[in-house]
């Protein structure tokens, strides 16, 4: 023990005697390690958090679609529709004939034995004996089928004559309980259409029709087919088969664990059930969000629930994955980032370059990192409040809306009573029952679009029958009910209409209301609002009492309401859509979008009383943030608000904007004070800078201190070298521009200008003009292979031998003989360089000229007044030194006055564009012909610029010499 004690003072002795150096280990842990890693964690973790909820909206979606196809087959009527249509058309529309179509009737009585009984005729009507199974009352099926292609025609069962009486006569064959309202069922387009309930029996329960190409087509189907499971069953065995990471099923409810058990491991199918549990608010919503990420469930039927559960596969190992390479690419970050500070103690082995770039990570990226991680964190707070708004918004007008539809109601009991009193008045002075009866449905259609209307009398016969439409099934009962209660009233109740009088009809049919009123009522399983009125004389003769009933399909008062409020535009959002549907029906009641696909599918998902939110709702090819709440007294209607996506996607953009500025700003105070440090600290920039700013003023006498030994010392080494081969270089160019005559001559009739443009600073081509006598003149050019040195000297040995004949008053042979015997015997030597050249004699008074081409280019000739420009082709010959016994031969041309003959090197022909295409000859005689001026110095610089507009780089020197005779 007393050595650990001794030890321990000793160590903190050390440390206290070493306080700075342990201080500074501190702070450069602290700024170099802890916190970047800190802020590359939480960057990260933004990064990924983002990145898991776009994953799971996608897969969010991709469950959802599978539920939507799970549900559009959960009824069967709609599955039937869909098997039946194959029949008659193939997958891309097109019509089969009666052969494919026996195929396909053989294939669905395969399947589905004992469920289907066709009836199948020619266009003309006539009954196909072979595959129809009713081989009875042809006639009537004639009159079917007329009457469904009359339909199909029509698209409207208003515009058939007689529609009535023909369904009445009908209704025997095809099912007493088919409905003029159902008929254009099978014709409806896409997944809307679906087969028509027709009877109560087993075998003949739904009707559906429809036409081939050379044939049309009934089917009864059974009732077990209705009732089963086979279109949940077919849909869910094709979508589990078309996907192998994702598993959709269905399963009756209370949920069948072993159905489930199937499809499923053990484990998955208990968090499947927990889910539906979950759905059905049986147990509280799971806290795990990678569980409720990987299970979507939907209401299929009242017996059937449908679930789809993305499997651990692939696609979450993948993203188990990819969370690990993030972890793993962050402490190797971290790793080469400490190495990297580390480094910076020891600067002999670190180069000034990473220097620099350790610096400015640092300086930049703990700013970005820092204004990522709030940047991140203040968009998704953003979107979470935007869909908080828009919920609290969507709660506000519900509220607003369910309040409106009391008053309503009092508003439409005030008008109903009305009409009654009214119609009573006119009832005892009017004896003609029938229209009196047509008049009051109407008026009652008109001002409270209601679904049905009694009117009994003691005797209980209703006034209403077979002038008012039917909603309910049990007219007997009701008609005795209120038959009971007239004469009870009459007889109990003198004058009592404050009160409950019509007890008996209320507890018979489980009713709770106060007269005065609309009320709710529920018959079987049609949901009811009612207004009951009762009407006597004075006298209180009971043959003069009726019993007046009004009633609406519950849906249908919602949405009258609904669609008056429409009219009134008393419902307008501050901000974004609305758009409301009808639970029952299934129809949007109205909608801000003409496609309602998108909107359907989102309402169809509603639950019960759930609250439904689509942050990425795709309608009419924009994006919404939908929000949909069931009605609390509109218990039939649903609401939805919308509001565009891209005001959210506005609205980040903005923050990544001002997050965008922030960054710069950051980048440009780090960057200005980097600099300023660099400038400081690193003297070899600032030597290095000396340098450069000698060499633009063509000083090349200037040489730089080194001043370190690393990298920036052995380039200030190499650059004292080079500095000395450009001082050698400047030297030569002097001594090259000084061979150089005058640019422009005049010599009695003849002018000559001259223009080069040198590649480098010494280039290798070479023109010269000399006097010869009073009327005689020589232009000679030239051009060396290469650049640099090796072509100057080529350059400077021609300017030898022109000196060394114009002594003698020699002439163009004698030069271009002189000039192939010097390279004839440099070559002999082994010297690989050599030139081109052209010379011409001229003849200054008259114009004659003598041109010998040795390898150069052809010479151009532009007439005087001439649109094109001749390329003098048969001046030709091999270039100087390529044959020793070369006998000079020169060709002879006459120049006209105003004639231009233009002598030039190949780096004008062969400069290149950026599709690496050629000027070419033709390029430069339209060049010399389209330029064409008077003043020689301005045409060959226009020649000059037509060439750089052509050449994306100048890779050859270039030279113009140019030859008028005036």
């Amino acid at each position: 023990m007393r050595d650990i004690f001794n030890n321990a003072v000793s160590l903190c002795a050390r440390i206290h005697e070493k306080k700075f150096l342990v201080l500074n280990f501190v702070l450069v842990l602290l700024l170099f390690c802890v916190f970047p890693l800190f802020l590359l964690l939480k960057g990260a973790d933004v990064l990924l958090v983002r990145q898991a909820a776009r994953n799971s909206l996608k897969l969010n979606q991709e469950l959802e679609k599978n539920l939507d196809e799970l549900s559009l087959f959960s009824s069967n009527d709609r599955f039937a529709h869909f098997l039946l249509n194959s029949v008659c058309k193939t997958a891309s529309g097109t019509k089969r004939d009666i052969r494919e179509a026996q195929q396909q009737i053989k294939k669905l009585h395969h399947a589905y034995p004992g469920h289907f009984i066709f009836v199948v005729s020619d266009l003309a009507g006539s009954l196909n004996e072979e595959l129809s199974e009713e081989k009875g009352f042809a006639y009537l099926y004639r009159q079917a089928f007329s009457l469904f292609d009359e339909l199909e025609a029509s698209q409207n069962t208003a515009a058939i004559n007689s529609m009535e009486t023909r369904l009445r006569r009908l209704r025997p064959l095809l099912g007493d309980m088919l409905r003029e309202n159902d008929l254009l069922a099978p014709l409806l387009p896409g997944h809307a259409g679906r087969s028509i309930m027709v009877s109560g029996s087993e075998k003949k329960f739904h009707l559906w029709y429809g036409k081939g190409q050379d044939f049309r087509i009934m089917a009864y189907i059974s009732r077990d087919f209705i009732k089963s499971d086979n279109g949940l069953k077919w849909v869910s065995t094709k979508l589990n088969t078309r996907q192998n990471h994702i598993v959709t099923g269905y399963t009756s409810f209370p949920p069948d664990m072993d159905a489930i058990n199937r499809m499923l491991s053990e484990t998955e199918a208990a968090k499947v059930i927990r889910a539906l549990a979950e759905h059905e608010e049986i147990r509280a919503k799971s806290d795990d969000p990678e569980e409720n990420s990987q299970i979507s469930c939907r209401f299929l039927t009242q017996k059937y629930r449908g679930f789809s559960y993305r499997k651990k596969t692939s696609g979450h190992e993948l993203s188990a994955t990819l969370a690990l390479a993030a972890s793993i690419g962050k402490a190797l970050f971290l790793i080469l980032f400490v190495l990297g500070v580390y480094n910076l103690r020891n600067p002999i082995s670190l180069s000034i370059k990473l220097k620099m770039a350790l610096f400015f990570a640092y300086a930049i990226l703990l700013p970005v990192l820092i204004i990522a991680s709030i940047t991140g964190e203040y968009i998704q707070q953003t979107e979470a409040e935007i869909i908080e708004n828009l919920k609290r918004q969507s709660n506000k007008t519900l509220e607003k809306i369910d309040s409106g539809y009391e008053w309503y109601l009092v508003q439409m009991s005030e008008k109903v009573k009305k009409l009654i009193d009214q119609s009573y008045a006119d009832l005892l002075a009017n004896g003609e029952k029938a229209k009196w009866a047509t008049e009051l449905n109407a008026k009652l259609h008109e001002q409270v679009d209601h679904d049905e209307v009694f009117y009994i009398d003691s005797a209980g016969k209703d006034l209403m029958f077979g002038f008012s439409p039917r909603v309910t099934t049990n007219h007997t009962f009701i008609r005795k009910i209120c038959s009971v209660t007239i004469k009870l009233v009459i007889a109990n109740t003198p004058d009592d209409s404050g009160s409950n009088v019509y007890t008996p009809y209320y507890f018979a049919l489980g009713g709770h209301t106060k007269p005065g009123q609309i009320n709710y009522l529920g018959v079987g399983d049609v949901d009811l609002n009612h207004y009951t009125h009762f009407s006597t004389d004075s006298e209180r003769n009971l043959e003069n009492s009726y019993l007046a009933m009004v009633l609406w399909k519950d849906a249908r008062l919602q949405m009258n309401y609904i669609r008056e409020q429409l009219r009134k535009k008393s419902l307008i959002l501050s901000q974004g859509d609305l758009a409301i549907f009808n639970r029952e029906s299934g129809e949007l009641v109205f909608s801000p979008f003409t496609d309602q696909t998108g909107m359907l599918n989102f309402f169809n998902k509603l639950e019960g009383m759930q609250v439904s939110v689509n942050p990425a709702l795709q309608l009419a090819d924009n994006e919404y943030i939908a929000v949909a709440i069931p009605g609390h007294k509109l218990n039939k209607l649903a609401l939805v608000t919308l509001l565009p996506r891209k005001l959210l996607t506005d609205k980040i953009n903005r923050i990544m904007l001002f997050a965008a500025l922030a960054f710069v700003f950051l980048c440009l105070i780090t960057s200005t004070s980097a600099w300023l440090l660099s400038s400081w600290i690193f003297r070899p920039l600032d030597e290095l800078k000396t340098g450069m700013q000698a060499i633009s003023e063509h000083n090349f006498k200037v040489r730089l201190n080194v001043v370190c030994n690393n990298e920036m010392g052995k380039l200030i080494k190499a650059f004292n070298d080079s500095i000395e081969t450009l001082q050698d270089l400047e030297v030569a160019r002097i001594v090259q521009e000084s061979l150089l005559p005058d640019q422009y001559l005049k010599h009695n009739n003849i002018e000559v200008m001259a223009t080069t443009k040198a590649m480098s600073r010494l280039g290798g081509d070479y023109f010269d003009i000399l006097k010869i006598s009073d009327n005689r003149l020589i232009v000679f050019v030239g051009d060396a292979t290469g650049h640099g040195i090796p072509a100057a000297l080529s350059m400077a040995m021609a300017k030898s031998v022109f000196i060394y004949e114009s002594i003698d008053n020699t002439d163009h042979v004698k030069i271009m003989s002189q000039l192939h015997a010097l390279f004839a015997r440099l070559r002999a030597q082994g010297v690989k360089d050599f030139m081109t050249a052209a010379c011409a004699m001229i003849d200054t008074q008259t114009g004659e000229v003598e041109i010998i081409n040795a390898g150069h280019c052809y010479p151009i000739l532009l007439k005087n007044g001439a649109k094109q420009a001749e390329l003098l082709t048969k001046i030709t010959g091999l270039p100087p030194g390529f044959s020793r016994n070369l006998k000079v031969v020169p060709t002879a041309i006459k120049l006209e006055p105003g004639d231009n003959l233009v002598f030039y090197t190949d780096g004008l022909v062969e400069s290149c564009n950026a599709e690496e295409q050629i000027f070419g000859f033709t390029g430069l005689q339209n060049a010399i012909a389209e330029t064409c001026n008077a003043d020689m110095r301005l045409h060959t610089d226009l020649i000059f610029a037509r060439i750089s507009r052509w050449q994306t780089e100048v890779m050859d020197d270039q030279t113009v010499v140019m030859v008028r005779y005036s």
